[in-house]
């Protein structure tokens, strides 16, 4: 059962012949998924990394999840090959018989014969969900469902769960955590279930006590699995900006039962496949969701469970019927949550907004459909196959099963696109080494044009994380790009891609890059602009270039070395001077996260989440406008600190108190003429990162002077800084 299941699943989804080492899938998230991968192996590091986002470094511990456990056996795939694309392929052929071993073990458990229980394990191996989720790479690994199901079928039926090996299955929910937090979460819906109906089933309270400590197990292992995320953030501050989601996002990616019931988007037969085209391009809020088709045998199953649910009692004493109903009820309860407009809205709107992709409960209900089945179709053999004809009727119908539901849940599907995706590949592979062979071990590549990390949109023909490939083909190489938006690095490689290129290409090697890529994809004039530019800096430098041309190399290690600002032109010293950003020796010293230039709208931007009560950046800073000034802050504050300010008043200001609120305490200084450093203590009691001025008389220059300024000043800043 488990090789049929690797072997349908490795013809449906490479064919009979393909490299391993090279990827089933190569765009969108399937690069993330690489990259990251390549980031396990490596120890340049992981949640931190060097060789991307140079010069500041690659941040993704602000992305917080609980997959340690698909983590650590991507890490030694790759560690074991020396290769990410072979380490995720490896990964996901291997999802199908370890999925079907899980199933067959539960349904084992559940009373289900051999024969029954293999080819409804092999169905839930092969399920659509399982191809289609190829670019979500941990998703493939749900072999955890069925092992929650099993925990929650013992809380119903009343057995002490924790009293055999307790300590052991607590260990099983502990690792189980470990496999994404998204099976976490519906694995204690699913656990929490049985604990209440078992309950009612038994009227004692032992199943919902065990109930809660399971849950309390499973919350215990995510909590483990972010620590790590949890202790970098604190240490560097929060990122309002990465992996921001909206309430409404549980609305957008919410299941739709009529996507279960729809077969998969690439069908064999093509009139259903064209019933699914036509409700994708018919209806709204059709994404991801698309790949929660449950199969025919699956849909079955489904309609079943909700007639279990609505017709069988809990207190029902024939065991197969009992059963049923409680995976029916289960299946109910996953349904009315996760369908678009159910309770997940109620969660995203009052617990977090940030599990939002509720459809991908759809492999829940499935094994939940696909169980409740396999249970009817052996009650039904029991029953009925009391002769040796009957028992042979009986296993020629579940091999119809078997393999109606391949020919259903599979795709005979072109096998162009993975031919494609290793051909570009193979061709990325040898660009990038050519590239590295021209450079010294460990040099860094400034790459254009900027794109954020992670989760850009297309930029031209230039889609998210395709920037990424270079790190995923180099062995020493450090690149630009691969720094998490919101963190400082973002916004000093966002704001010196925006300058001319003479300063950016001459700021770039002053940093330490070697050479330039420019990606002509992500320019509509396919990038010929930005080439005649540099090659009007450089001279006459011939790019090395991939074999389609959108790919062009240019060595900056012809450029003057420039050890401090003095060397640079005017233009790069200016710009290296306002992002406080120079050498120290090797080092590069950045500017605090904390440091304020009111000049600037980009530096303000960069470190303030939201300001009010400004008025528009001058030359030397910026006026306030009204009464109060609000600066919240995208870091928390120390708790002990000295804020800097270079300020003076303006007009009936001079002179008196202005006030400086930050968390509960209130200090002042008094407003001068000219521009002053004012420096004022804090020790706070607690976490706080809004600092507000409140001016004593804001005023109209109108109506002090023959201007017509309408605005209502008050302070003038230049800048301000915290000092720990």
């Amino acid at each position: 059962m488990a090789l049929s299941a690797l072997i349908v699943g490795t013809l449906t989804a490479g064919g009979a012949r393909f490299n391993l080492r090279e990827p089933l899938s190569y765009a969108g998230d399937s690069i993330f998924y690489l990259m990251t991968t390549q980031r396990l192996g490596e120890h340049t590091g992981y949640l931190i990394n060097s060789r991307q986002g140079f010069p500041l470094g690659s941040q993704l511990f602000d992305f917080v999840g609980s997959d340690w456990g698909n983590m650590l056996v991507l890490a030694a795939l790759q560690k074991l090959s020396e290769s990410a694309a072979w380490a995720n392929n490896v990964y996901f052929l291997a999802g199908f018989p370890l999925n079907a071993l899980a199933a067959f073990w539960c349904l084992k458990k559940l009373g289900v014969s051999d024969s029954t229980s293999s080819v409804f394990s092999l169905l839930f191996a092969i399920i659509p969900f399982h191809f289609l989720r190829i670019s979500h790479l941990y998703f493939t690994w749900y072999f955890v469902i069925p092992v929650y199901v099993w925990f929650a079928v013992e809380l119903y039926r009343g057995a002490e769960m924790f009293a055999n090996r307790g300590p052991l299955k607590a260990a099983v929910l502990a690792v189980l955590a470990c496999f994404g937090v998204y099976y976490a979460l519906f694995g204690c819906m699913v656990l929490f279930m049985g604990a209440v109906l078992g309950r009612l089933r038994h009227q004692s309270a032992k199943p919902l006590f065990a109930g809660i400590f399971a849950v309390a197990i499973v919350g215990a292992g995510v909590t483990a699995n972010i620590l790590p995320n949890m202790y970098l953030i604190q240490q560097l501050g929060k990122n309002s900006e990465l992996a921001r989601r909206m309430p409404a996002g549980s609305e957008v990616y919410g299941l739709k039962i009529t996507q279960l019931m729809l077969p998969r988007p690439d069908h064999r037969l093509e009139r259903l496949a064209a019933i699914a085209a036509d409700y994708g391009q018919q209806f709204p809020n059709v994404n991801e969701n698309v790949h929660s088709a449950l199969g025919f045998v699956g849909v079955i199953g489904f309609f079943l469970l909700l007639a279990s649910a609505i017709v069988y009692s809990p207190r029902v004493q024939e065991q197969r019927r009992s059963l049923l109903f409680m995976l029916g009820a289960t299946t109910l309860l996953l349904v009315l949550t996760s369908t678009t407009g159910g309770f997940s809205a109620l969660f995203s709107l009052l617990v977090t907004p940030l599990i939002r992709g509720w459809n991908r409960v759809s492999i829940v209900v499935a094994f939940l459909s696909l169980a409740g089945l396999a249970i009817a179709v052996d009650g039904a053999r029991h029953r009925f196959a009391s002769t040796r004809r009957a028992a042979a009727f009986a296993s020629l119908g579940l091999a119809a099963i078997a393999i109606f539901g391949i020919w259903d849940q599979t795709s005979s599907a072109d096998r162009t696109p993975v031919r494609m995706a290793q051909a570009e590949y193979r061709n990325d592979s040898l660009f990038y080494r050519a590239l590295e062979a021209s450079l010294s071990e460990g040099a860094a590549v400034y790459q254009l044009p900027f794109m954020r990390f992670p989760e850009s949109p297309m930029k031209g023909r230039l889609s998210s994380y395709d920037l990424s490939k270079g790190f995923l083909h180099s062995r020493s190489l450090k690149w630009s790009y691969g720094v998490a938006v919101g963190r400082l690095g973002a916004d000093f490689m966002d704001n010196l891609s925006n300058q001319p290129i003479a300063t950016q290409l001459e700021v770039a090697h002053f940093l330490g890059f070697s050479g330039l890529l420019i990606d002509r994809r992500g320019y509509a004039d396919n990038g010929q602009a930005i080439d005649a530019e540099v090659s009007e800096f450089l001279g006459s430098v011939s790019p090395i270039e991939d074999q389609g041309k959108d790919l062009a190399f240019y060595s900056l290690q012809a450029l003057p070395e420039a050890d401090s600002l003095e060397h640079l032109s005017p233009a790069a010293k200016a710009w290296l001077d306002r992002w406080k950003l120079s050498k120290s020796g090797s080092m590069l010293v950045t500017r605090s996260p904390f440091d304020i230039d009111f000049e600037s709208p980009t530096m303000l931007g960069s470190q303030v989440q939201a300001a009010s009560g400004l008025s528009g950046p001058e030359e030397w800073g910026t006026w306030t406008d009204g009464k109060t000034v609000k600066l919240r802050l995208k870091k928390p504050l120390p708790r002990r600190f000295t804020l800097e300010l270079v300020t003076n008043a303006f007009g009936p200001n001079v002179g008196r108190e202005i006030s400086v609120r930050v968390g509960s305490q209130v200090k002042t200084f008094v407003g001068t003429t000219e521009m002053t450093r004012v420096r004022i203590p804090f020790d706070l009691s607690d976490t706080a990162d809004l600092i507000e001025l409140t001016v004593p008389a804001p005023t109209r220059p109108r109506d002090v002077s023959k201007s017509n300024d309408y605005r209502s000043l008050g302070l003038g800043l230049r800048s301000l800084s915290i000092v720990e």
